[in-house]
């Protein structure tokens, strides 16, 4: 979201503080966490490309060719 001024705002769920404590911060006031953002995302990023590949890997092993010879009678 944008406050008054126009600037990025970022809901922030502080670490051991409970989701009721949870706060709303300028882009520029936590600017100053950049490379801890950078690197959630890319964990964030490496973790989506890890379940998309789960996913495409299951779909190749559920994969027949023609009915199994078991099932014809």
């Amino acid at each position: 979201r944008k406050n008054s001024s126009g600037e990025r705002e970022y809901y922030v769920k502080w670490k051991e503080l409970s989701y009721d404590e949870c706060t709303w911060e300028s882009e520029s006031d936590i600017s100053v966490f950049q490379p801890q953002i950078e690197r959630y995302n890319e964990i964030l990023s490496r973790r989506k490309k890890s379940t998309d590949k789960s996913k495409n890997a299951d779909r190749a092993m559920r994969h027949a060719e023609g009915t199994p010879e078991f099932l014809t009678g």
